[in-house]
């Protein structure tokens, strides 16, 4: 039986094979664009823009999809359309195409009325298993949220699964096995998201968990949130921090953070908010509350 875990990204939830990864990535509030690989192939491309209302038509829009790629990719030249039809994701009508040049793939285009953003979808796939293989993708499809009413959504990263305000976009990261590094925005708020592999040797080679954020990454969130953090409440295990800052337009901006060490997975957090509104305290709470290692969904 395939297992499958819940996976966030730029606001678009869905629900995958426990072995498809994010391999490939880019954009932020502007639009954005992310691959999902399994260990021998490349098998879901996810992409939306902003459009504020659809004028062309979906279908032309998949077809200009495949002959963009015959014109770019020297391979795929030969690529042509062999079904076309209908489908349905979250609610929104959109339309299907089937195209092929050796490999098949399913491509699936909708927009959502609620968010303002067309969605384009790529399904790989190989004619020989295409029976199972459209069980598959009927079922990822049934499990695709482009919209909410939820206040938080998910981010998937790596092994690590938070829940943040869904109006916060994604202006920086990076994203490696040993560190990752997420900086997140909004109109009145800034959130910045770090996590450090190998823990137990950063601590050995610092001795404290404050020592060795005072080492480098204190200076890095005070150079991104533009903010001097004020010395931590120490605890076990965790550094809280808090403090409240003359914005330069008027007013206070509350700066603060969290650092914590989880030896189950042998990383250290740390995030921080700084935000003008007056349920920042809140949010961070329920953002820090959320973080968790990706599991297995239970069987449905």
């Amino acid at each position: 039986m395939v297992q499958f875990k819940k996976l966030g990204w730029q606001n678009v939830i869905l629900e995958v094979p426990w072995e498809w990864e994010i391999t490939t990535e880019s954009g932020g509030r502007r639009g954005a664009y992310f691959r999902m690989d399994d260990p021998s192939q490349s098998r879901m491309e996810v992409k939306w823009e902003p459009i504020d209302k659809r004028t062309v038509p979906l279908t032309l829009i998949l077809d200009n999809m495949v002959e963009k790629l015959k014109k770019d990719k020297r391979e795929l030249r030969k690529a042509k359309i062999v079904a076309r039809g209908s489908s349905k994701i979250c609610g929104h009508t959109g339309s299907y195409i089937i195209w092929q040049d050796g490999m098949r793939a399913l491509a699936t285009s909708w927009y959502c009325d609620d968010t303002k953003r067309l969605f384009m979808i790529q399904f790989f796939y190989k004619p020989e298993n295409e029976k199972v293989e459209m069980e598959l993708f009927e079922k990822l499809l049934r499990t695709i949220i482009c919209h909410t009413d939820e206040e938080m959504v998910p981010w998937t990263a790596l092994d690590v699964q938070f829940e943040i305000p869904k109006d916060l976009y994604l202006d920086s990261r990076k994203l490696l096995v040993g560190r990752a590094n997420m900086f997140f925005s909004a109109k009145d708020q800034d959130l910045l998201v770090d996590w450090y592999g190998f823990a137990t040797g950063l601590l050995e080679k610092h001795g404290s968990l404050r020592k060795w954020f005072e080492s480098r990454p204190a200076k890095d969130v005070s150079k991104a949130l533009k903010a001097k953090l004020p010395p931590p409440k120490e605890g076990e295990g965790f550094l809280e921090y808090r403090s409240a800052e003359k914005s330069i337009l008027g007013g206070q901006a509350l700066v603060i953070g969290k650092v914590w060490y989880v030896s189950d997975l042998n990383k250290i957090f740390s995030v921080f908010m700084k935000g003008k509104s007056k349920d920042t305290e809140e949010l961070f709470g329920r953002i820090v509350s959320s973080f968790r290692k990706v599991s297995p969904m239970a069987p449905r």
